[in-house]
């Protein structure tokens, strides 16, 4: 029984946040392409398991300064091979997938590539010794809703390069130096403040540069999407993109209340932070559900 509440923990808050792809998308969730690139990503985070593991014994990470194993770990280790792996997957799906291109537009597939590799990445950390509760709580707040993020800059890079085919050998670089920039820099604050207290400094500094980040990288999403004016299933109304928003905003309030709970020490101002990003992208919802019925 323990187990399964620990893959019920580590599969939600993906599956939640996946509905805020679909319902931006229009699409539907019994899409057969959408859950293959779910479960893509969730085969890539086993592909670089092992290879992350040899990296750390190679690169002698423990015989480095706190601030050169933070970037190691950071860049080298965590988000060169994680997004480089991510980027292949939503490759696959675009070969696999090129005669039905129109009805998948690649920043939902990218969103949810990430959201699988989050999924899976999630088990082997709740299964870790320790309080997994409030680490469930900490990465369905945070680290889920990150690699989604990346995702979207992932498919929103993709996009422009399709939109602007004299640059698009750029775009197509930038569809994974941007998620490899974003997914450090999430990374290397809180691994050297791990690595060394002393830092702690810079997690004001972390957190208003991740709300900032995911803010842009929603917006540019949004721009993006509109340019290429393909919405896929007529059927899904704003209605149901509506309450879609308003389940995802309900939920952040109850993963900070669950997180506060775990650890008294967070503080409510603590706790409400950590449900900043899941906010972000249900109220972009909930505003995307209002402007969609606006008369023209």
């Amino acid at each position: 029984m323990h187990r399964l509440v620990i893959l019920f923990c580590s599969l939600a808050p993906s599956i939640v946040l996946l509905q805020y792809g679909i319902a931006k998308a229009r699409a539907r969730w019994d899409d057969p392409t959408i859950w293959e690139a779910f479960f893509g990503g969730g085969v890539a985070t086993m592909l670089v398991l092992i290879p992350g593991l040899l990296m750390k014994s190679v690169f002698a990470i423990d015989a480095m300064s706190s601030v050169q194993a933070a970037a190691t770990n950071a860049f080298v280790i965590a988000a060169i091979p994680e997004e480089a792996m991510k980027l292949g997957v939503v490759f696959y799906m675009i070969k696999r997938h090129s005669d039905d291109a129109s009805r998948h537009d690649l920043i939902t597939l990218s969103f949810a590539v990430g959201l699988g590799f989050a999924a899976i990445e999630n088990i082997s950390y709740l299964l870790l010794p320790g309080d997994w509760q409030f680490v469930a709580f900490n990465r369905a707040m945070l680290s889920v809703p990150g690699h989604g993020v990346d995702g979207l800059a992932m498919g929103a890079s993709l996009t422009t390069a399709e939109l602007f085919p004299r640059r698009r050998r750029f775009w197509l670089i930038m569809a994974l130096v941007i998620p490899i920039l974003m997914h450090a820099s999430f990374d290397f604050p809180l691994m050297l403040f791990a690595k060394n207290p002393a830092f702690v400094g810079v997690l004001p500094a972390w957190f208003v540069m991740l709300i900032l980040t995911t803010i842009a990288v929603v917006w540019w999403s949004n721009k993006v999407r509109a340019a290429t004016q393909q919405m896929q299933d007529p059927r899904a109304s704003s209605s149901s993109m509506r309450l879609a928003g308003i389940a995802m905003l309900l939920f952040a309030p109850l993963l900070a209340l669950g997180a506060l709970l775990q650890d008294s020490y967070l503080g409510i101002v603590g706790a409400v932070a950590l449900g900043i990003l899941p906010s972000i992208l249900s109220i972009d919802l909930l505003s995307t559900s209002f402007r969609s019925v606006r008369p023209a």
